[in-house]
């Protein structure tokens, strides 16, 4: 798996940890910040995502760090 691959998954599995996190709040507002932050989470890894889709597209993926 290439880097933005990988970076997208640790951000995705951060986000599904913090909604775990979120379920056993009982504080609606720090409840709702968690998911807030799982969202961001998601966000980011779609961006990984669309950066190794891009780099697939245009040929870029031999290219490294």
């Amino acid at each position: 798996m290439g880097g933005e691959l990988d970076s997208a998954l640790r951000f995705r599995n951060y986000a599904e940890e913090l909604r775990m996190i979120a379920a056993d709040r009982t504080s609606a507002e720090n409840r709702e910040t968690l998911l807030k932050v799982a969202e961001d989470y998601d966000r980011i890894a779609r961006s990984f995502e669309s950066i190794d889709r891009s780099k697939k597209a245009t040929g870029l993926t031999s290219l490294s760090r």
